[in-house]
């Protein structure tokens, strides 16, 4: 097997890797909006913890990554800066289409979990207004009490309330 095939199969292996680790943050990301939802703290504990092991598991890949890149650098002569995962499977043509199909499942799969997490960025915020609605119904207190010091304009317009049970 010449250095290059070698270096195509190890970057497979990498890009198999962190496909499954996107689809782990997603299962994850599925189960803690259920757990923010279903008012599970528990739960929601437990899938953040798994989404930061899983999310400092990245480094060791990246460094992967880094190293694969440089090899591809190496044997075309030129600055691993300038390499992509995508302009290494145009350059390596047909040996890199088996390379080419898995990136494209890794790009889908992580504009997933991006579209995923803005969503559960928007849910917990919602949350949050829920709750600053409900200190400042109940409890007569203004919404810095249950933040601190900070504020935001966006959450000062109450309403989550009715929003919530329409």
């Amino acid at each position: 097997m010449s250095t290059i095939e070698s270096v195509v199969g190890h970057a497979e292996a990498w890009v198999q890797e962190e496909l499954g680790s996107q689809k782990r943050l997603l299962a994850l990301l599925a189960e803690q909006e259920r757990a923010v939802t279903g008012n599970d703290t528990a739960a929601l504990l437990e899938t953040t913890a798994g989404i930061e092991r899983e999310i400092d598991g990245r480094a060791h890949r990246n460094r992967r990554l880094a190293k694969l890149i440089d090899a591809f650098g190496a044997h075309w002569g030129i600055a691993p800066a300038a390499l992509t995962l995508g302009s290494i499977c145009e350059r390596l043509g047909e040996r890199g289409a088996r390379l080419a199909r898995l990136r494209a499942q890794l790009v889908d799969a992580m504009r997933t979990v991006s579209e995923t997490g803005r969503r559960m960025v928007a849910l917990a915020r919602l949350h949050q207004g829920v709750l600053a609605d409900l200190v400042r119904t109940l409890a007569g207190a203004p919404v810095d009490a249950l933040r601190g010091a900070e504020t935001d304009a966006d959450d000062d317009t109450g309403g989550r309330l009715l929003l919530m049970e329409a």
